[in-house]
């Protein structure tokens, strides 16, 4: 788990980046490994950082990449992990990419290089990221399939906030209830959907990705569908023994992927069937 908090101005406004690390701090539970700031002239970043893959001072986020290919900058900030990292790597390396860390953030950042917004499509794991081209005033932003790891937004007195966590902006903003949506909160203790109970605040969706070009208009992607996705596989299986065979494949192939890390894991056993399962494999 990391967190992070990126503000935007695309009207001129000037950023109050004391009030950005102050919103960062309230966070910094996220991250307590290390935390990264990075500023610019039209935007910053605020990074807490739990460190996975990669522990050393060369994945300090936000990540900065000077790209020789197209010649220019690229800062990111990334919560989560991409299990799949090494064969990405491996692939990119392979198209003539150079690599400087160990860490998956890299990998991140270079996937898009290569692919664009189809980098999504490529990614296994659980992820919410920032990619800034920092010369042509262009931000990507993109949330995992199924919304593992969150992220919100809001404007606010023109400035364009991304959050890990709601409550970093009650330091710039008033944060009032969203009355339409009380009944669902109460109901369901959860806002689906983009809104959430708080005004002006809303939510990145699940496997969806956002482009703001260097105007601040805002246009939103969804990649993936997990009805789709479901309806696709069902066509791919012929009888019993092929559902069973497949999904001890893939059972088995996730948790492999999910005990990749630099600083070990563990199993917390609740004495069941499942939890049992995952430490045997």
């Amino acid at each position: 788990m990391c967190g992070f908090v990126a503000a935007f101005s695309f009207k001129n406004k000037p950023i109050n980046t004391s009030k950005v690390k102050a919103m960062s701090d309230i966070i910094a539970h996220r991250g307590p490994d290390d935390h990264g700031f990075f500023q610019s002239d039209w935007f910053c970043m605020a990074f807490n950082r739990l460190s996975i893959i990669d522990t050393s001072v060369a994945g300090h986020q936000p990540m900065v990449i000077k790209d020789e290919k197209t010649k220019k900058d690229w800062v990111c900030v990334f919560n989560g992990e991409i299990y799949n990292y090494k064969e990405l790597r491996s692939l990119l390396e392979g198209k003539g990419y150079k690599f400087s860390t160990n860490s998956d953030t890299e990998v991140l950042i270079k996937s898009y290089l290569m692919w664009g917004e189809k980098c999504v499509e490529k990614l296994s794991g659980m992820f919410s990221f920032i990619i800034v081209d920092v010369k042509d005033s262009k931000v990507f932003v993109a949330r995992d399939h199924l919304g593992i790891k969150p992220l919100y937004y809001s404007e606010i007195d023109g400035i364009l906030y991304f959050v890990s966590e709601v409550k970093s902006l009650s330091l710039i903003s008033n944060m009032k209830l969203n009355k339409n949506k009380i009944l669902e909160q109460i109901a369901y203790r959860y806002v689906p959907g983009e809104q959430t109970i708080f005004n002006k605040v809303k939510r990145v969706l699940a496997g969806s990705h956002i482009k703001i070009n260097k105007v601040g208009n805002i246009k939103k992607y969804n990649y993936f569908n997990l009805l789709s996705s479901i309806s696709d596989e069902k066509d791919k299986i012929t009888g019993n023994q092929d559902v069973c065979n497949k999904i001890e494949k893939l059972t088995n192939k996730s948790i492999v992927e999910h005990t990749e890390s630099d600083v070990g894991f563990n199993v917390q056993l609740s004495g069941g069937v499942d939890s049992s399962y995952i430490v045997s494999i």
